[in-house]
């Protein structure tokens, strides 16, 4: 009797409790509704708020103020810079001397040079009146062809050499201009990169000369980007001075690093101002005004970089931004959202990309 107890606490009683494991009769049976229930994914509840444009009467950008065009201006021969007629800020129009080049070494060279090209006219001269002798005595079988070959070569080496001569004349007077150097166009001198005395290099700059009229550049976001700017006025303040520009030119390639398009505005020619000088430029009333502009609170900055949760098809979708400028609680966006984007306005430190959200009201 004993033993049959023994066998049943060890062994029969453990093999039922498996049994019963292995057919999961511990675990709670869910029911077919509340397995939908289980299975729902979890969605965080976000309210949102539209991109939309907003009318602007003014716009204020960064510029940078540069000359039409700048040239540096150096010599093509070698020399000892012997007058500078012009300083820094000194206007000068097209053709004006700016500096000389000590042209002493070349005029002697020309003398002696002149002086081998009356000797190579003289030899030229008795080396014709030869030809012509010895010619009519070849014509009479008076002399042997080879001795008329011979003086016939005479001949034409002292023409060649009176050529070589005359050529090299040329060429030394054709470097002698250029020992005055003139401005290639009318302009302001801004650097002075050299003193009488110094030795000239070809290659190496001596003067640098600024085209007027300057411009200011800018640069301005995708979506303001029209043709009707050309011709429009704006202001532009460079410390304390303030002008009035003209847009010149608008770039028709937008850079893809900065979204931006480059605008040119000529400025007067009077505006006492310099190349690389910062400036700010202001816009008015301009054909195309409009801009995106979302709240403040929408932003999401990592990194140096803002972001906003676009909330398309029940998923937030992390999307970079460019921002512009700042308007109380709004600010505006320059490039990264489109009219009508919705974007997460509550509950962005709890999304991150591809969040499941369940838009309110």
């Amino acid at each position: 009797m004993k033993g049959l107890i023994r066998a049943t606490l060890f062994l029969v009683i453990p093999l039922s409790l498996a049994i019963l494991w292995i057919s999961d009769s511990f675990v709670k049976r869910i029911e077919p509704g509340e397995v939908h229930a289980a299975a729902t994914v979890k969605r965080i509840p976000v309210r949102v708020v539209s991109a939309g444009h907003k009318n602007i009467s003014l716009l204020v950008k960064s510029g940078t103020i540069m000359a039409y065009r700048t040239a540096a201006i150096s010599t093509r021969i070698m020399g000892e810079v012997k007058k500078i007629y012009v300083r820094p800020l000194d206007r000068v129009k097209k053709g004006d001397p700016l500096l000389e080049i000590d042209s002493a070494g070349l005029r002697n060279n020309i003398k002696a040079l002149e002086a081998k090209r009356r000797a190579a006219y003289d030899s030229l001269v008795n080396a014709k009146n030869r030809y012509n002798r010895f010619s009519n005595l070849y014509r009479k079988n008076a002399i042997s062809r080879q001795q008329f070959e011979d003086i016939e070569l005479g001949y034409n080496v002292a023409r060649d050499n009176l050529k070589a001569i005359t050529s090299k004349i040329k060429a030394v007077k054709a470097n002698l201009s250029y020992t005055t150097i003139k401005a290639p166009f009318s302009g302001i001198i801004t650097k002075k990169l050299t003193d009488e005395g110094n030795m000239a290099v070809p290659g190496r700059a001596l003067l640098v000369i600024d085209e007027l009229p300057y411009q200011v550049r800018f640069g301005l976001g995708e979506m303001r980007f029209s043709r009707s700017l050309l011709g429009k006025d704006i202001l532009v303040y460079t410390g304390t001075a303030g002008y009035k520009a003209k847009i010149v030119e608008i770039s028709p390639t937008i850079d893809p690093a900065t979204r931006t398009f480059m605008v040119k505005a000529t400025l007067p020619i009077g505006a006492f101002v310099k190349s690389g000088q910062f400036a700010k430029v202001v816009l008015r009333n301009l054909s195309l005004n409009k801009a995106i502009e979302i709240p403040k609170k929408t932003l999401v900055s990592w990194e140096d970089l803002n972001y906003v949760y676009k909330i398309k098809n029940g998923k937030a979708i992390l999307t970079l931004v460019r921002i512009g400028r700042s308007n109380g609680n709004e600010i505006d966006i320059e490039a990264g959202l489109s009219m009508g984007d919705e974007i997460a306005a509550t509950n962005t430190t709890l999304l991150h990309d591809g969040s499941n959200v369940e838009v309110i009201k």
